[in-house]
């Protein structure tokens, strides 16, 4: 019998299409084992144009933010102003300079840190804590001296309630808040008498009423409450003197928004000043950072040694770098001795520098000797430029652009809140015929803040354009250094110029320190 031979068995069916990339979600998505190619024309972004630094040895590193400028245009001299304009910096006028390489390397060199230094090192930190500590040991006193305070502003409410002299001579309930009622008697003393007070109010005159008065008089304006309570009061009710002050005032129905007109008129002046004179400070700053040569050389010393201590790394090749944070780090980089800093001896390069140009000029020989005795130090012109500096950065580091914008806001809103409350006022007083004498009061008061509140808007509108200049070269001066069109808007003074200040008074110090040693 013939054995039936086996069959194989029929081969599987092929696999399911896959789907298009169109229908797969994006968890059905194979991941490709190699990343996308970039797309071709994004251009890229600025290169090291200068050539690498290679130190003889390996040098501590200077952690700075490196800046590299955009490669010039291929148009030469016909590219556009504007553009030109935009990318020229400080960085593009500073060029690095020769320094001693070995001495530099013999100090900086990297080289692991022995534990005395470490624990010396160490041993700094807990100055600061006992400086916080001391500090907290003191506000027992401060507390002690609130409890007292409270305890005698207690006792003298005590006294004012016990005594009554501010209540009326009858038994009823009084009129006025006894503790208010002290305030407005002592606040009362020193003002005009009453009816001198309505007729200065009414013409708004501003010379019959001091800027002290006026303070005075809006701390003791009767409240709706308390002037409803002082014109209805019994006839035969006795009043004492604040009672009856606070009376005559409120029958001056448009005392109040009288008062506010006149406030804001006395003190547009001066507040128009506050607003200005932080501008020219800030102002001021910037033209002098921008034009202090002294101030180029220091940065052109410190891209120079920081290039040569990033040389063969990323942060090296730089054509300049953001100026706080390096700035603030110079201090903190110590050398192999863990004594001197790389702003110690950035000061002693620029001594050497500053004394050699000084004597290329010949500038001691031509000084008197009035102007010898007067100089903080003959050796060296770029101390009192550098001094001018401190002090316009000191300066302005104490203002706020943010400040003067509030505060320029807030001037135009009271303006327009003030004429609104006018306007209302006025409203309210026209449906009544026995409320003519008030509506006159009104119509004539609305009438003169209409013409202030023209020059006001006017003089604004000067002012405005005058903190919108300000912080355009603001943000100028910091495009000069690199910084973006992001940075320059959200950067502000106090943090900018006070990372100058604080650099320059150091540098200062230790410039004084080397130029003594020479």
């Amino acid at each position: 019998m013939a054995s039936a031979s086996v069959q194989p068995p029929p081969p599987p069916p092929p696999p399911p299409p896959l789907p298009s990339n169109s229908s797969m979600t994006a968890a059905e998505k194979p991941i490709s084992a190699k990343p996308s190619a970039p797309k071709m024309g994004a251009a890229p972004g600025p290169q090291p144009k200068k050539p690498s630094v290679q130190p003889r040895v390996e040098m501590r590193s200077f952690f700075w933010k490196r800046l590299l400028l955009p490669a010039e245009s291929a148009s030469g001299p016909s590219a556009d102003h504007a553009e030109s304009q935009k990318n020229d910096t400080v960085w593009s006028h500073i060029q690095e300079i020769p320094f001693d390489r070995d001495e530099f390397e013999s100090l900086f060199a990297r080289k692991a840190p022995s534990s005395r230094q470490t624990m010396a090192a160490a041993g700094n930190a807990p100055g600061k804590g006992e400086s916080r500590r001391g500090h907290h040991d003191l506000q027992p006193n401060g507390l002690e001296r609130s409890s007292l305070a409270l305890d005698h502003s207690s006792s003298m409410n005590m006294s004012c309630s016990s005594a009554g002299p501010w209540r009326s001579l009858n038994d009823e309930p009084a009129l006025i808040d006894p503790k208010r009622a002290h305030l407005i008697g002592l606040l009362a003393a020193s003002l005009p008498p009453i009816d001198r007070v309505k007729d200065a109010l009414f013409r708004m005159d501003e010379q019959a009423l001091s800027r002290k008065d006026c303070d005075a008089l809006t701390k003791i304006m009767p409240t709706e409450e308390e002037a409803a309570r002082l014109l209805n009061t019994h006839p035969n009710r006795v009043l004492n003197k604040t009672e009856l002050y606070l009376r005559e005032l409120a029958r001056l129905k448009s005392a109040p928004i009288r008062l506010r007109a006149l406030v804001y008129r006395q003190s547009f002046e001066e507040r128009a000043e506050q607003i200005l004179a932080p501008l020219e400070t800030i102002q001021a700053a910037c033209r002098l950072v921008r034009a202090t040569d002294n101030f180029r050389t220091v940065l052109a010393v410190i891209l120079s040694l920081g290039n040569y201590m990033n040389g063969g790394t990323n942060r090296g090749q730089a054509d300049g770098f953001e100026l706080i944070s390096a700035l603030d780090k110079l201090g903190d980089t110590k050398a192999l001795d863990g004594q001197m800093t790389l702003l110690t001896y950035v000061s002693c390069v620029c001594s050497r520098i500053f004394v050699a140009k000084k004597t290329r000029e010949g500038r001691i020989e031509d000084q008197t000797p009035t102007e010898r005795l007067t100089s903080r130090d003959s050796k060296c012109n770029a101390l009192g430029s550098l001094e001018k500096l401190l002090r316009a950065c000191r300066a302005a580091a104490k203002e706020s652009l943010k400040d003067v914008q509030a505060e320029m806001a807030e001037m135009r809103a009271e303006l327009e809140a003030l004429l609104a409350s006018i306007r209302q006022a006025v409203d309210d007083s026209k449906p009544s015929i026995s409320k003519g004498s008030a509506e006159r009061e009104n119509n004539e008061l609305a009438l003169g803040m209409e013409e202030f509140a023209k020059e006001a808007r006017e003089a604004l509108q000067d002012i405005q354009e005058t903190v919108q200049f300000a912080v355009q070269e603001y943000q100028r001066t910091l495009r000069f250094f690199a910084y973006s069109e992001g940075e320059a808007r959200s950067l502000q003074p106090e943090e900018f110029f006070g990372s100058i200040s604080r650099f320059l008074e150091r540098f200062r110090a230790c410039l004084l320190e080397s130029l003594a040693r020479r």
